[in-house]
């Protein structure tokens, strides 16, 4: 009787957690951000992979754009780049990958070549790759209403208290025909939208990162808020600024309660 290998069990485990959506190149589905409470986990990529075969529309709204009519791009970098895929922490393989920010997907394809179709990673809790070294996460956050959602997030900076996130969003946007032939048409396109978010040590929910330093005060702990708004004003540290924001992340990890 033949009995599995750990090897085996990895193959059984890459199968399902690669359960993808074939998409075309020229087209593009949007799925936008699932709110908690329309969501279904599940504790295991086996079972994430059997669930997702029946919750596939759940709480999505889907749309086809013709992207040759749209000014922009949906993508981050148009560029496949060979990137890694891990299961908690375990490499399970590398592949060619890029971000799509408008349907908050990764799409993944295992060469090059054109004619090889398109797909989507699995959105999974345990699941997340790198792209370019940066690590793109499946997880829940708040957002600047306080809806919790889940989606996709770029890890910055990583640290002993706090995380520093980048949500990156391609909004589109309709365009306008004109009704005359003194005005212009408007093309459609897509609108870049950037927001931070931080993540405590060992808590599962990443935070919105306010621009207003009253209210990003309020993230942190209490205790540390007057060193952190001392820091801030000290070094004239802009809060739009990703690098400015990487240095006070790391000046927040140095302080203690």
């Amino acid at each position: 009787m033949k009995t599995s290998t750990p090897y085996s069990k990895q193959r059984f485990v890459l199968g399902l957690i690669l359960f993808f959506t074939t998409m075309t190149s020229s087209q593009i589905s949007k799925n936008y951000g699932q709110r908690l409470d329309n969501t279904q986990y599940a504790t295991s990529a086996a079972e994430a992979a059997l669930s997702e075969m029946f919750v596939q529309g759940l709480g999505k709204t889907s749309e086809t754009l013709e992207l040759e009519n749209i000014n922009g791009s949906p993508y981050l970098n148009e560029s496949f780049t060979k990137g890694k895929v891990f299961y908690k922490d375990s490499l399970m393989g590398e592949h060619f990958l890029r971000y799509n920010a408008y349907s908050d997907e990764v799409e993944l394809k295992r060469t090059v070549l054109k004619e090889e179709s398109i797909k989507a990673l699995l959105k999974d809790k345990y699941i997340y790759c790198t792209i370019s070294g940066v690590p793109v996460v499946y997880t829940s956050y708040s957002n600047d209403k306080e809806q919790m959602l889940n989606g996709y997030l770029l890890k910055i900076t990583e640290g002993s208290q706090y995380s520093l996130y980048v949500k990156k969003t391609k909004i589109f946007k309709e365009g306008k025909i004109s009704t005359n032939s003194l005005a212009q048409s408007i093309p459609p396109k897509f609108v870049d939208e950037t927001e931070y978010y931080i993540g405590k040590h060992h808590d599962n929910i990443k935070i919105h990162l306010p621009v207003k330093k009253r209210k990003l005060l309020q993230v942190f702990n209490i205790a540390l808020r007057p060193k952190i708004k001392k820091y801030i004003k000290q070094h004239k540290i802009k809060l739009k600024d990703k690098n400015e924001l990487v240095k006070l992340i790391a000046h927040v990890n140095t302080l203690h309660l």
